[in-house]
């Protein structure tokens, strides 16, 4: 049920309602005015009756939960049933001809689980090293990780730190900026 609240009263002196009126003037004997008012008096106390059980309903089921502006909550949380954002473009413009490498899978984990990073794995360089190595390393390529006593398959894109990294510390000034 739509909240009806954002109900507006119909124009029942339009064409749509000519018939009605035109049997209420006939039946109670009224003039054009007293049966548009009429039709108004009825509909008002209909609406307020119908605005007075909505807002007792929602008293009832205590505050909505928020909806995001962008789109109905369809119940699906999970990252398989949400569809990757489009960006925008513009017609006539030629798409970017430049990829911009993204950090490695290992940064992006170590982050991911507030570890420390050394900055030079999100520099030109850091990110130019992780795509080189992403497209050498297949995805089906596992490696032994130790967690608590327990041995674990993990992909080795998960686990291997990069063998070119710089320290921070060793980090040019200007690969400090671009990082």
């Amino acid at each position: 049920m739509a909240d009806p609240n954002h109900e507006q009263c119909p124009d029942f002196e339009s064409a749509a309602f000519h018939k009605i009126r035109e049997a209420m003037m006939a039946t109670l004997d009224l003039n054009l005015e007293q049966a548009v008012a009429h039709l108004h008096t009825a509909w008002d106390d209909d609406h307020q009756h119908t605005v007075d059980k909505w807002n007792a309903r929602c008293q009832a089921e205590g505050p909505a939960p928020r909806q995001e502006v962008k789109g109905l909550d369809d119940g699906c949380h999970d990252t398989e049933c949400k569809k990757p954002q489009m960006a925008d473009f513009t017609i006539g413009h030629p798409p970017p001809s430049i990829i911009v490498n993204r950090p490695s899978q290992y940064t992006t984990n170590k982050l991911a689980s507030c570890n420390y990073v050394e900055l030079w794995y999100f520099s030109p360089e850091g990110c130019n090293d992780a795509a080189k190595h992403t497209r050498s390393n297949a995805n089906d390529t596992f490696g032994i990780s130790s967690t608590n006593d327990l041995l674990t398959l993990r992909p080795v894109a998960l686990v291997k730190a990069s063998q070119n990294v710089h320290m921070d510390h060793n980090l040019t000034f200007s690969e400090f900026l671009q990082a």
